[in-house]
């Protein structure tokens, strides 16, 4: 995911819980881990982007990284 994407999709992740579940932060972090924990890479995404004091930008850098060595590059 390039950061633009990771922002776009925490928006909307943030916006649907807040808005349809009324959600607080707290139940916004424990429902990222439940999606993670499930296997959902894009809350990982998320969870990173809104926990990482980095920029948007500096998250997908690391991300890229972290891929390319998975991928032994």
């Amino acid at each position: 995911m390039t950061s633009k994407e990771i922002v776009e999709a925490a928006n909307k992740f943030i916006d649907r819980m807040i808005l349809e579940d009324q959600a607080t932060d707290e139940q916004i972090v424990e429902k990222l881990e439940e999606l993670m924990e499930g296997g959902d890479p894009t809350a990982g995404y998320i969870y990173n982007y809104l926990s990482s004091p980095m920029s948007p930008e500096e998250v997908g850098e690391m991300e890229n990284l972290k891929e390319n060595e998975e991928r032994g590059l």
